[in-house]
Parts: C-alpha cells; sequence; structure tokens
C-alpha cells in the first residue's frame, strides 16, 4: 500500500514516532528482573529536572534502580540508535548504487571491521580506548580503514561509480575475511569471543557507549538528510543526474563517508547486527516510494523500533538465556532477502 497523500505521510510518521516510544518504554521495563511498569515509569521521570521531585522513588531498591538507569536505559536507547543508523544507511547505499539489496555492510565494512575485532581478541589487548573496548574500538578502526581502501581502489579504477565500488568492496571483504579466518584456526580458544561479538548484542551496553553513538547518529542522519534532493536524482541514472547539476562525485563521497562512519560507530557499540539496512528501507519505500525526503526520516524510526523490538525479543523469550539480537535480525532477514530476490527476477522476467 503506497500512501501519496500528505495526511497519510504525516498519519504515518506519528504512528511510527508513537510506536517508537512504546516499543522503547516496554523494552526499559522487560527482562529477568520483574520491575512494574509504573516503578520504570517513575525511575524514568526521577532524574528530570524540575519535574523530578514529583516522583518519589524511596520504596524502589537501589538494586533496581540501577538495573533500570544504568543497564536497561542505555540498552534501548544503544538498540534505537543502532537501528537508526543501519536503516538510513540502507537507504542510502541502496539509491546511491541504484539496488535494493545493497546493505550498509556491501562496501567491506563488515569484514574490515571484523578483521579489527579478530586483532584485538587474538592479542588479548586490555587498554580502553576513549569510550570503548578493546574490541570495540579495533573493529571500529577496521571498518573505516575498509572503507578508505575501496574508495581508494575504486579512484585507481577509474572513478568511484557503482560496480567500482561494489566489485573491491566485495574483494576486499573476502581478503580481509581470509585473514580473520586464519587467525582464528591459529587461536581456536578464542573462537567463542570472535563469534559471540560477530552476531550483534547489546548485553555490553553502557551509557559511554550511548552518549558516544548519539552524536554520530544524530549527525550522520542529518547530513544524509542534507543530500537527499541528490541522492533522489541519482537513484534515477549517473548521466541524468549530472545533466541535472548533481556533482554524483562529491555526493558520493560524502554519502560513502558519512555512512561508514556511521557504520563504524554502530559496530563499535553493538558488533555486527545484519539485515536492519536491508528490511527497513524496502518495508519503507513499499509504503511511501523512492523520495528520500521522506523515506530517510521513516527508515530512522521504523530502524530504531524493529531493533529495539528485535533485542527486547531476544533478552526475554529464552530468559534467564540470552541469545544475539544479531541472530532475531538474522531469522527475519534472511527469508526478506530471498523475497527480494524473487520480486527482482519477476520483474525482469
Amino acid at each position: 500500500m503506497l500512501i501519496k497523500t500528505k495526511k497519510g505521510l504525516r498519519t504515518l510518521m506519528v504512528a511510527s514516532a508513537v510506536l517508537l516510544l512504546i516499543l522503547m518504554f516496554v523494552s526499559y521495563m522487560s527482562g529477568i528482573a520483574n520491575i512494574s511498569a509504573g516503578v520504570a515509569l517513575r525511575a524514568f521521570f526521577c532524574r528530570w529536572p524540575i519535574i523530578g521531585k514529583w516522583f518519589d522513588v524511596s520504596d524502589v531498591s537501589t538494586g533496581y534502580m540501577v538495573i533500570l538507569l544504568n543497564v536497561r536505559m542505555p540498552r534501548v536507547l544503544t538498540a534505537a540508535l543502532t537501528g537508526m543508523c543501519l536503516a538510513t544507511v540502507g537507504a542510502a547505499f541502496q539509491g546511491l548504487f541504484m539496488n535494493p539489496l545493497a546493505e550498509p555492510y556491501v562496501l567491506g565494512v563488515s569484514a574490515g571491521a571484523s578483521l579489527g575485532a579478530t586483532i584485538a581478541v587474538v592479542l588479548g589487548f586490555n587498554t580502553f580506548f576513549l569510550f570503548f573496548s578493546p574490541v570495540s574500538f579495533f573493529a571500529m578502526v577496521g571498518a573505516i580503514v575498509a572503507v578508505v581502501v575501496v574508495i581508494g581502489i575504486s579512484e585507481m579504477k577509474g572513478g568511484m561509480r557503482s560496480a567500482n565500488l561494489l566489485l573491491t568492496g566485495i574483494s576486499i571483504g573476502f581478503f580481509t575475511n581470509s585473514i580473520s579466518t586464519m587467525l582464528v584456526v591459529l587461536h581456536a580458544d578464542k573462537l567463542k569471543l570472535v563469534t559471540l561479538w560477530a552476531m550483534g548484542s547489546f548485553n555490553a551496553s553502557s551509557w559511554p557507549k550511548t552518549l558516544a553513538l548519539l552524536p554520530v547518529a544524530v549527525i550522520g542522519i542529518a547530513v544524509l538528510l542534507v543530500f537527499a534532493r541528490e541522492m533522489n536524482a541519482i537513484a534515477t541514472g549517473e548521466e541524468a543526474a549530472q545533466s541535472f547539476g548533481v556533482p554524483v562525485h562529491a555526493v558520493r563521497l560524502i554519502v560513502i563517508v558519512t555512512g561508514a562512519i556511521m557504520i563504524a560507530g554502530t559496530v563499535a557499540s553493538a558488533g555486527m547486527v545484519g539485515f536492519v539496512g536491508l528490511i527497513i528501507p524496502n518495508a519503507a519505500r513499499m509504503l511511501i516510494g523512492p523520495d528520500y525526503k521522506k523515506l530517510l526520516p521513516l527508515s530512522a524510526l521504523l530502524g530504531a523500533g524493529f531493533l529495539t523490538l528485535c533485542d527486547m525479543l531476544a533478552r526475554t523469550v529464552f530468559a534467564p538465556s540470552e541469545i544475539p539480537a544479531g541472530a532475531i535480525t538474522a531469522l527475519i532477514g534472511a527469508p526478506f532477502f530471498v523475497y527480494m530476490i524473487l520480486k527482482q527476477r519477476k520483474g525482469v522476467s
């Protein structure tokens, strides 16, 4: 169902925002510890300026306050911010490469991050860098280095055209994955740590990580929105965009670098969470069409809600055990990926 009217679009945006807030609150109050909605609500508002004095938490144990404010709240916010980043970058890359199957990790970001994390685990680094653990920091560095290498090689091959970027990203991905595999084979005792990180989880979320990811998400999404009109033009074809005076090369470089930084931030905070950047932009496009002025904000809201829901399911469905959120997104995303491939084939035939 394609929504075309302004009223319908506003209703959809408001409904998505309200649904996101509901999901975040339900996730915030859900967990192994049985905490009522009333206690969760009072704990949430008690620290607010001015209105906080109206919410008495004297009957709430210190343990519950710690769980709510220092464990669950940063986790919920990190999941929402990660979903926003993955979904908006996925939408931008799908337009940039004119391929609905493109996703945030398409430029070798995941492979570079995996290699960085593997190096940190294998070498046993234990010094924190800024707000991040060694594994998170090296993963972020690896993701950024991989994208820089992909862009550099693409320029040498004749410019940052879609085909050059995609092929180079695939090549770099295979190369870095092979190095990661060799390191893990030579240090088999580290396999579990690398595997758990690679699946993506928010169980190590903290306020420092959340506050580090917040400006990356806000500024990154703002930059992508600034170039929404140019991305609309590029999505119709490079030659057509150039004929309208769009500096395709410069816009592509800005969008790719911005997206890489956003994905590196999510990788450092939560590891590898796949399929969000594939599922959500396509779902949003089915609802409102390909206009990036509308698509990016809706993708951000839906991405945040989707990953918040997946994280809540990951830590409650099999409680007290917890599974990585990336396993939930993959469980949903893999069938959707097959659906998109079949849809494309049907369109071609």
